[in-house]
């Protein structure tokens, strides 16, 4: 059979971006909050059946998007996938960590696939690259800061002398 794949673009803001390692699911993922055209080609995806499902939280409705560090096939062979490619909005590769509320753009592949017990073909999404439109700057947990509990226990520690041995 052959697969038929098709190239997707979907916009809009970023959050909890895995584009260095992997999540703790095994795969590089986004979440996604559609703008208003990437929701109506999100429902045509759904309409050819997609599973992937929109979900919300605070910040509103969003889809997740994922890719597979590698991936069992019912013919017992696992595959092996590339890493996200990211680039800016220049179009040159990006390193750097994405921040939460970042504007996006995605390319998924949608892909057909065998269904079990020859019940005719599904079609699901696969996340292959993202562009950074609007970076907003990555804010991690500052390494050098402590709660206020552990800072009254080091207090002083670091302008205490150093041994003499």
């Amino acid at each position: 059979m052959a697969s038929k794949t098709e190239h997707i673009y979907l916009s809009g803001k970023s959050k909890w971006t895995q584009t260095k390692q992997v999540d703790k699911y095994g795969k590089w993922s986004t979440c996604l909050y559609l703008d208003p055209a990437s929701k109506t080609t999100w429902l045509a995806l759904k309409e050819k059946g997609i599973m992937n499902e929109i979900s919300e939280d605070d910040d509103g409705e969003f889809v997740r998007l994922r890719r597979d560090q590698q991936k069992t096939f019912r013919d017992g062979k696992t595959r092996g996938f590339v890493p996200i490619k990211v680039l800016d909005k220049a179009g040159n590769p990006y390193d750097g960590n994405i921040g939460n509320g970042s504007d996006v753009t995605c390319k998924v592949e949608l892909y057909s696939f065998k269904k079990p017990f020859g019940t005719g073909l599904g079609h699901a999404i696969r996340l292959e690259a993202i562009r950074v439109d609007n970076l907003v700057p990555f804010v991690g947990k500052d390494k050098n800061a402590f709660d206020p509990d552990t800072e009254k226990l080091i207090e002083g520690l670091a302008d205490a002398p150093e041994p003499i041995f």
